[in-house]
């Protein structure tokens, strides 16, 4: 699949002031462009975003260097093999909140990726709530980011995070890996899908990289928000999911993350197939 920027959309979101504004309460604050850009991150709005079903009201304050390496230590098996903290005035084009930015170095994909954008948007709200003492947001504690690598064509390049509006310490009760894993091919099953890969990976709590076949003779009655919900069960049990869909030649058809500690979702997909899977753009999942 070629990724072309008008078939890609990264997410930064805050709460609105109204659910007349938006879909269940989350609106779009902007789209994000790849790259060395400028964005100008949302100003807070109401309460901050909640996904789970609790938060702890004071966090463990780690120190960066502790936290970065629970959370790489937690990303094994992905293309993360770096992150670093530093101020967003020490990284090109890029203005933030005040609060430090988080580096996220991927080696293997293209740091322009869906999927890379989603490790960095997952490190970065993972290292923010184990510094976090009492901060209400994880912007407060990390005010953005930026993955940075080779892209395709060999060049070292960065692209921008940013960093969305929700609450510090929440708490996403993850199964064990035995019953997650199960689970996921238990609603594959359900979906009319096969598992192609999965890995789990624990940045704080639990997240998921799950991609599926579809049949190409496949009837679609569910959206990829539908199948979102179902793996990550009702209160929330995980604190970021990215998944992918293939046709049974290896053809990419659609890539959707979501990272619910930074506020943060992106979504690509090849012609047409945002319709056929009922991809909304302009919002994360509800809350």
């Amino acid at each position: 699949m070629r990724r072309d920027r008008s078939r890609s959309r990264k997410l930064v979101v805050v709460v609105a002031v109204s659910a007349a504004m938006c879909v269940g309460g989350v609106g779009v604050a902007s789209i994000l462009n790849q790259g060395n850009q400028s964005p100008q991150l949302p100003q807070p709005i109401g309460a901050p975003g909640d996904y789970s079903s609790g938060h702890f009201v004071t966090g463990p304050g780690l120190t960066s260097a502790h936290a970065t390496a629970q959370v790489l230590t937690g990303l094994v098996g992905t293309p993360v093999h770096t992150i670093t903290l530093g101020s967003s005035s020490s990284t090109s084009g890029i203005t933030g909140t005040g609060a430090p930015w988080l580096t996220v170095g991927v080696e293997g994909v293209d740091p322009n990726s869906t999927e890379s954008y989603w490790l960095g948007a997952l490190a970065q709200g993972a290292v923010a709530d184990l510094m976090r003492s009492g901060a209400p947001t994880t912007q407060a504690v990390i005010g953005g980011g930026q993955v940075v690598g080779l892209d395709n064509s060999g060049r070292q390049v960065s692209s921008v995070l940013g960093s969305g509006y929700v609450a510090g310490g929440q708490q996403f009760a993850s199964p064990s890996d035995v019953v997650l894993r199960a689970h996921i091919y238990d609603v594959a099953s359900k979906f009319g899908l096969e598992v192609r890969t999965l890995t789990l990976v624990h940045p704080l709590n639990s997240a998921i990289l799950v991609s599926f076949t579809i049949p190409d003779s496949a009837t679609v009655s569910w959206t990829i928000d539908e199948l979102r919900a179902a793996l990550e069960g009702s209160p929330k049990t995980l604190e970021g999911v990215f998944i992918q869909l293939y046709s049974p030649s290896g053809e990419l058809l659609l890539s959707a993350g979501v990272a619910y500690r930074s506020g943060l979702g992106d979504l690509s997909f090849a012609p047409g197939q945002d319709a056929r899977f009922g991809a909304v753009h302009g919002h994360l999942p509800h809350q």
